[in-house]
């Protein structure tokens, strides 16, 4: 499908570039094969760009196509979601690829039907678990139709793989994410400086940071002192308040955007406090 020893062009798909997960993953994926000298597209459906998304090496093409909008009924959910398909055909045809990846759900559904019948290998990535994070019942619908004739599906879990049916399973593979190792120097610590453990993500049910806190206030009722501090955004703060989780009043929580630690000054400075990311 990829052959790793000649020049490729590949074309990303995913709905938006602004920091997350998937988002970093797709980057150092573009990176490393733009350093091949392959030809690297990534295509977004919303319009963020420039300082509003992750860094990307200066040789990566990124097109983001403006195709992301609020339908205030089905008639309108459906004429969107064809001209979203339509724009993404065309983006897609236009960047001539060898192979097409596309990442979540939702776009990974509006991927296959973007490319039926163009003969183009596609390969879809699930990027979370279907069974903690489900969706609307006609789009896990198209995803269990749809899935089977992509060429591959990646899943991080073995838990997310075992969701889909058999069809979809033989065509799949299980990734887990990468972990790079950090870019910054070690320097000497201060000996009363406290530790800080970090929880960086968004603020839902689903990412585990009431476990984070939980194994944090086990620590810290030993001999550790410190903080714990939660980045992202979200809306479960008052319900983990009223857990009545130990030291809660220990932890700091910033219910703002999502923080990209490496484009952000505050990266350097987490690290020389020797931060657990979580």
């Amino acid at each position: 499908m990829i052959n790793q020893f000649r020049s490729q062009r590949i074309t990303f798909v995913i709905c938006s570039l602004r920091p997350g997960g998937a988002e970093q993953v797709i980057a150092r994926m573009a990176a490393y094969w733009v350093d091949k000298g392959w030809d690297i597209t990534i295509l977004t459906l919303d319009n963020a760009t420039g300082e509003d998304i992750v860094p990307l090496d200066g040789r990566v093409n990124h097109q983001a196509l403006d195709a992301v909008g609020q339908s205030p009924d089905l008639v309108s959910a459906l004429r969107q979601n064809f001209d979203r398909v339509q724009r993404l055909r065309r983006a897609i045809l236009a960047s001539r690829p060898d192979a097409v990846i596309s990442f979540i759900e939702m776009t990974n559904v509006l991927t296959r039907l973007a490319t039926l019948g163009l003969g183009i290998p596609v390969i879809l990535s699930e990027r979370s678990n279907p069974a903690l994070e489900p969706v609307e019942r006609t789009w896990e619908m198209l995803r269990q139709w749809l899935y089977p004739g992509a060429d591959a599906i990646v899943f991080q879990t073995a838990r997310a793989q075992a969701h889909f049916s058999q069809r979809i399973q033989a065509r799949s593979r299980v990734i887990p994410n990468p972990v790079l190792p950090p870019t910054y120097p070690t320097r000497p610590k201060p000996k009363n400086e406290p530790k800080l453990v970090l929880g960086l993500g968004r603020l839902i049910q689903r990412k585990g940071h009431d476990l984070l806190m939980n194994a944090f206030a086990l620590a810290a009722a030993t001999d550790m002192t410190g903080n714990c501090k939660l980045l992202g955004k979200g809306k479960r703060v008052p319900s983990w308040k009223r857990l009545g989780i130990p030291l809660w009043r220990k932890t700091l929580v910033c219910d703002r955007a999502f923080i990209c630690l490496g484009r952000s000054p505050m990266a350097e400075r987490f690290w020389r406090r020797r931060i657990c990311l979580c």
